[in-house]
Parts: structure tokens; C-alpha cells; sequence
């Protein structure tokens, strides 16, 4: 009966893949960013093709001589964009799009990133060593994992990383693709993979270490993300679906994505299957409209995260209650302790970098000290304030 096709529209465009013969020019805003090769295939090795996630904002000019071919279209999901033409540099968009009170927060948390460590920003983007490359990606995967461990969320990204991993070497050395990477002397804390075509940048995936969440390392990146498009005379930056609530802070506008059947009308088992295919989306893009308009998406949540653990394999992850004591001296025998190469004493990361951040104390000059009479009790020295950490052990 011929072929079937799954494609996801912009990974086959980002990644130089096959798109299907429907298409004979994509462009965005007069910029070609596709034209399709003329060949000798047979049009009618076309039966039934499904596109999804086309970004509404682009110019499709679809073939008109493929026999027999049609095309039902559906509205899907809402993506973000940030539109960088409407602002004339990256001051201006910050001046415009961003508040006050936002703008001063923002400040405050690069501020104290780089007040408390020894923060650099590497763009890597046309070169890259392949030993750090693979290490990044090593990362990348542990803050997905535990981010969404802590959120007790699945994370479906997390299925796609390998195959990052696979396509993006090559493509950061075409300069088709960048790997944005905030480090800590160098160790990676924040790692963003964006990919290109023409003048169009795109977020595709990215993750931070936990520990820094005092240091909202992930408005910190999206900031320079943004920035660095700008840098680079990118006309837009596609923060693509999902997480409105949050996109939507960045973006100067919103866009709707579509999903295309294209189909041999002309064969009975395509045609029928083409329209069921089409109701069926269609049915399902109502009913989640429907969720969202009567606010019935955030009860789901909550019963998604309740089944959470009964649904994932249980993790060996050290659960503990802490109690902060301020400038709170203990005179008993003490035993530094490294919670950077110690996992032992990994749980206590976050607690210590929560107190640089609250009292601008250097890590460098910051010790962290274990009660010989008390194995629970920790002590945070730093050069100016202390801090004391009562452990108590939950689970692990």
C-alpha cells in the first residue's frame, strides 16, 4: 500500500533532512529558509505523510503538481517567540519587554552569581573540543534528571538528549547549531543547545544544576541567550511550545503550530485514514482547550504528580529536612569537609550556596566543617558570617 510517514517539521528543517515533495519554498519574513531540489521521484510514492509542530509564522508555498496529493491542516499547540526586529538592539528589548522590578531582580541574580563564584559564559559555536563536548552532555542529562526527580515530573525531553548528543557535533561546527554553557571555574552549571537556519535561532533544549536555584540560573541564561541573538543580527529567537507561563515573560509574541496530513486521495485506505487521522487531532486539540479554559490542566498536574512515584522506578536520593541557625558558633571539634568532590555530602550544596548568595560570601572563602560529638551538624564559615545546618535525615 505504500509508505507511511512520521516528521517532525523542525527537526528535519534544522538538521538538513528530507522534508516531503509538498513543500516547494518555506521563507520567513522574505528570508528563504528552503526550496525544494527538483528530482525525477514519483509523486505517487507519497500515500500519507503526518507533519507536526509547524510554527504558524512561517510562509509555506506548497506544490501544486503533486497528483492526486491533499492536505488537511490543524491547529496545535502555542509557541513563543521573541521577534528581535522590533527593537533596535538588546538594551531596547531589555528596556521595553523587561519590568522594573524584573530588570532589577535579574541584575541581582548575575550579580551575586558572579559575586560568589568564579562564573564564565562560553558560547560554543563554530568550534569545540570533543572531550568537552561529550562531558557536557554527561551534565546536561544529571540536571535533567534530577530537575524533574525534584518536580516529580517525567521528563519527556529527557528521551531526545541521545540523539542531541548524535546530531550536534557536526552542526556546532557548520555553526548550525550552539551549546550556551554557564560555568563555575570549569564546571558546567547551566548548558542551553540552541540550533539555527538563516536568521532564525531556536531553543531546543536545556537544563541547570539545582543546587544554584537560589541564583535563578535559568532567567540568567535566557537573558544571555537572548542577548547573544542579538549579538549575532538573529531577526527571531523561537523559544518553541510548552511552559507558557514562563515563555511567555521572554517572548514579544505568541504563534500557533500546525499539524499537516498529506495524502493519496486517490487510494481508498489513505484517504479514510487521512480524515480519521484529521478528527481524531482535531478532537484532541478541542478537549485540551476545553481543559485549559476551565482551568482543569492544574488539578491534572497535581494528580499526575501524586501518581508520580507509583508510576517511576523509586531513586536512591538522599531526602533530608535541614534547620538554618545564623552566626551561631559551635566550639566543638570540627573536620572540613569538601562537598564538591564528597557525593556523601552532596544534599548539602544547595544550603551553603543559598548562604553565599543571601550573604555575598565568595566560595572560595567559604569552609564548610563537620561536628566531630554531632554527625548531623554542619558548620558554614565564610569570612564575614556563619551559618550552622541541622541535618535530619528523611530518607536514603
Amino acid at each position: 500500500m505504500g509508505t507511511e510517514k512520521n516528521i517532525t517539521f523542525l527537526k528535519t528543517l534544522l538538521t538538513n533532512s528530507a522534508l516531503p515533495p509538498i513543500y516547494n519554498t518555506i521563507t520567513y519574513k522574505n528570508t528563504n529558509l528552503f526550496t525544494k531540489k527538483t528530482t525525477n521521484q514519483n509523486n505517487q510514492t507519497v500515500q500519507l505523510t503526518t507533519i507536526k509542530d509547524i510554527p504558524g509564522y512561517l510562509e509555506l508555498n506548497l506544490s501544486r503538481n503533486l497528483k492526486n496529493i491533499r492536505i488537511n491542516t490543524i491547529k496545535t499547540l502555542r509557541g513563543h517567540l521573541v521577534d528581535l526586529t522590533l527593537f533596535k538592539d538588546f538594551k531596547e528589548y531589555v528596556s521595553k519587554k523587561i519590568s522594573p522590578k524584573s530588570k532589577y531582580n535579574l541584575n541581582r541574580y548575575k550579580n551575586r552569581l558572579e559575586t560568589c563564584f568564579n562564573t564564565k559564559y562560553v558560547v560554543y559555536h563554530g568550534d569545540i573540543d570533543k572531550k568537552e563536548y561529550d562531558r557536557l552532555f554527561i551534565f546536561l542529562k544529571d540536571f535533567l534528571v534530577r530537575r524533574f526527580q525534584e518536580k516529580k515530573e517525567k521528563n519527556y525531553e529527557l528521551q531526545y538528549l541521545q540523539e542531541f548528543h548524535t546530531l550536534c557535533y557536526d552542526m556546532i561546527i557548520q555553526n548550525r547549531a550552539n551549546l550556551f554553557v554557564i560555568y563555575n571555574d570549569n564546571t558546567p552549571i547551566s548548558i542551553r543547545i540552541n540550533m539555527f537556519t538563516n536568521d532564525l535561532a531556536y531553543y531546543i533544549i536545556s537544563g541547570y544544576d539545582i543546587d544554584y536555584s537560589k541564583f535563578h540560573l535559568g532567567a540568567i541564561d535566557m537573558l544571555k541567550n537572548i542577548e547573544w541573538c542579538f549579538q549575532n543580527k538573529f531577526k527571531a529567537y523561537d523559544l518553541l511550545k510548552g511552559y507558557d507561563y514562563y515563555k511567555q515573560k521572554w517572548a514579544t509574541g505568541s504563534y500557533f503550530n500546525y499539524m499537516q496530513i498529506a495524502y493519496n486521495s486517490g487510494a481508498i485506505y489513505f484517504n479514510m485514514k487521512a480524515h480519521y487521522m484529521t478528527s481524531k487531532e482535531r478532537f484532541r486539540q478541542y478537549l485540551i482547550k476545553k481543559v485549559k479554559s476551565y482551568n482543569l490542566d492544574k488539578p491534572y498536574k497535581k494528580i499526575r504528580k501524586f501518581t508520580y512515584k507509583y508510576t517511576n522506578k523509586p531513586q536512591h536520593i538522599k531526602e533530608v529536612k535541614i534547620t538554618v541557625k545564623n552566626n551561631i558558633h559551635t566550639k566543638n571539634a570540627k573536620t572540613k569537609i569538601n562537598i564538591q568532590t564528597n557525593a556523601d555530602y552532596r544534599y548539602l550544596k544547595r544550603y551553603v550556596y543559598n548562604f553565599l548568595f543571601l550573604n555575598k560570601e565568595h566560595f572560595s572563602n567559604t569552609s564548610v566543617y563537620s561536628i566531630a560529638d554531632k554527625p548531623n551538624y554542619f558548620e558554614v564559615i565564610g569570612k564575614d558570617n556563619n551559618q550552622l545546618l541541622i541535618v535530619d535525615i528523611i530518607k536514603g
